[in-house]
């Protein structure tokens, strides 16, 4: 080949290259342009009402944690909201209770040594937490 038949093949690459990168660049600055942004500058904020009447909380006023008891059955009472669900949950049995009252009282039956109690109380509206308490009742008999 000759050395201008050479020269004029580079010529035409280089300008082919060159033109082929501006083109993709300009294609590329106007996709760019018309693309919608996923966000935007503006940002929005949750609004989180909050309840202002806070439930009331669980006591247990019978019997006493720890209490150490020489019958099969001990009578569990307390004060919880009203119209709430309330669970008893001991390894010899379970009473669901619904409170029409803010006062409850339960009976509940015992095993020989330590019961420990789980007390929950589910309020009626959604927005309310459920609350839970512990007891530990000692059975003991006495023969």
């Amino acid at each position: 080949m000759k050395k201008e038949t050479i020269i004029a093949i580079v010529l035409g690459v280089t300008f082919g290259v060159v033109v082929s990168l501006f083109m993709v660049s300009r294609t590329k600055d106007r996709q760019l342009q018309n693309t919608k942004t996923l966000t935007k500058e503006t940002k929005i904020t949750p609004i989180v009402p909050l309840n202002s009447v806070q439930g009331q909380a669980i006591t247990i006023t019978q019997p006493m944690n720890g209490v150490i008891v020489s019958s099969k059955s001990v009578v569990i009472k307390g004060k919880a909201a009203k119209d709430s669900l309330i669970v008893i949950q001991s390894p010899v049995q379970d009473i669901i209770i619904k409170n029409d009252k803010e006062e409850f009282s339960a009976t509940m039956s015992l095993a020989i040594g330590e019961n420990v109690i789980h007390i929950s109380v589910y309020p009626k509206d959604q927005q309310g937490k459920g609350q839970e308490k512990e007891l530990r009742v000692y059975y003991l008999d006495e023969q």
